[in-house]
């Protein structure tokens, strides 16, 4: 089980925050890497992180003590704990925008991206936990639509106080998971989770081809696997994928 008790490992610029955490495996049970810029931060399928300088970018490190088939549920406790990072600046600023979760690792605020969270194994015992939040800025011109607290006027946060709180409700919805299970973790994503119930398009990959269907999100498995209701009522269990929320 985690404890409230990290090693932070700061620098001013890496290529990337889950190239510098592998790197730095066993060094500590658990730890984070923060840093101020990175030149090569990546998102899922190795796509570009674009990296304003005044948002974080951290990395999380540690051994989970769940079975290692299950550790993309991991993916969930983050997305809740980053969220309530979020809401905390949102609170302080009064303002009354919320929190969606976009399956399967993003944070939207009205419908712009905020955050994304990757999850990368390495030698089937650490976990790498990788968390990126628009505190400053955020990237103009990608194909999704993306905002910033400081955009929507709320306080932009030092890194390291924003990375301190992170921690901490990271490591309360750990012992969630570890105390009541993957059920309780995924009620309260579902909770906000955008789109739910709704016609959305997700893009399968398979190897170098792509397929995209349409259907209606209507619930997450007990493995955390997207459930998609298609037009003639076949339910397809969906393991990765991108999703477009089509109301956009």
């Amino acid at each position: 089980m985690l404890t409230e008790v990290w090693k932070i490992y700061t620098y001013q610029t890496v290529e990337s925050t889950m190239d510098q955490a592998a790197q730095l495996i066993g060094q500590e049970d658990q730890f984070a890497v923060l840093a101020y810029d990175q030149t090569k931060g990546r998102g899922r399928y190795d796509r570009q992180w674009v990296s304003l300088t005044g948002n974080l970018y951290t990395t999380l490190a540690f051994k989970p003590s769940q079975p290692c088939h299950t550790w993309g549920q991991i993916s969930f406790v983050a997305a809740l704990a980053v969220g309530e990072v979020i809401q905390h600046y949102l609170s302080k600023s009064q303002t009354s925008q919320k929190i969606s979760y976009k399956w399967p690792n993003d944070l939207l605020i009205a419908g712009h991206k905020v955050s994304g969270i990757l999850l990368e194994i390495i030698n089937s015992s650490w976990l790498l936990v990788g968390v990126g939040i628009n505190l400053q800025d955020s990237p103009i011109g990608e194909k999704y639509l993306s905002t910033s607290l400081r955009e929507i006027g709320s306080e932009a946060p030092l890194l390291e106080e924003a990375l301190s709180l992170l921690t901490k409700y990271f490591v309360a919805k750990m012992n969630i998971l570890e105390d009541k299970g993957f059920p309780e973790i995924r009620r309260n994503w579902l909770k906000a989770a955008a789109c739910l119930g709704e016609e959305i398009e997700v893009t399968l990959r398979k190897q170098e081809m792509f397929e995209k269907i349409k259907g209606k999100f209507i619930d997450l498995d007990e493995e955390g696997r997207l459930l998609l209701e298609l037009p003639n009522k076949e339910v397809k269990k969906i393991s990765s994928g991108d999703v477009f929320l089509l109301r956009d």
